[in-house]
């Protein structure tokens, strides 16, 4: 994990989660999801569709996901490329329709961001509201960026990492 200036889409970054209550007992747990949304954006997700700006995020089939250990449970789902402005990553999608739960349309308010988790399907991410009505991510939630996926090993990958650390002061 490194320090994040300002948080780009694609990242994926660290954040302590919000909870989804005063009373949750995984608040403030370190989560990692990648960056979907920026302050300002309008987002929406409806049958597995993401849209971002009116603009609907492109992907493209790669194959059958076959997974062991922990992600055995999700064999079977369609590995996707796909295209968020600037960066392409892969994603899991257990079926053309999702929960309808992660169905809507969010404004991402100033100083937060909208995250999602690749894996679709089983994702406690922004769609899910974190913390508020909105679901988003504050600022001052984020611990850094990662750079280096390390597990499953056979996913050992990096990220890349833009010229400008994240710095600001309200992240020490």
């Amino acid at each position: 994990i490194i320090e994040m200036n300002t948080p780009q889409r694609g990242d994926v970054m660290v954040f302590r989660y919000p909870g989804l209550g005063p009373d949750d007992p995984q608040a403030g747990t370190d989560y990692i999801k990648r960056v979907v949304g920026l302050p300002g954006d309008q987002i929406s997700f409806d049958n597995q569709v993401l849209t971002i700006n009116g603009v609907a995020v492109e992907k493209r089939p790669v194959g059958l996901y076959v997974g062991s250990g922990w992600g055995r449970e999700m064999t079977g789902s369609m590995l996707l490329e796909n295209d968020l402005p600037g960066r392409t990553h892969a994603i899991l999608q257990a079926s053309e329709f999702g929960d309808p739960r992660t169905r809507g349309s969010w404004t991402v308010p100033p100083g937060h961001y909208f995250v999602m988790g690749d894996n679709r399907n089983a994702s406690a991410d922004s769609r899910y509201h974190l913390n508020d009505e909105q679901g988003t991510v504050p600022l001052d939630h984020v611990v850094g960026r990662v750079v280096l996926t390390v597990w499953p090993l056979s996913a050992l990958s990096t990220h890349p990492v833009p010229a400008v650390p994240f710095d600001d002061p309200r992240l020490d």
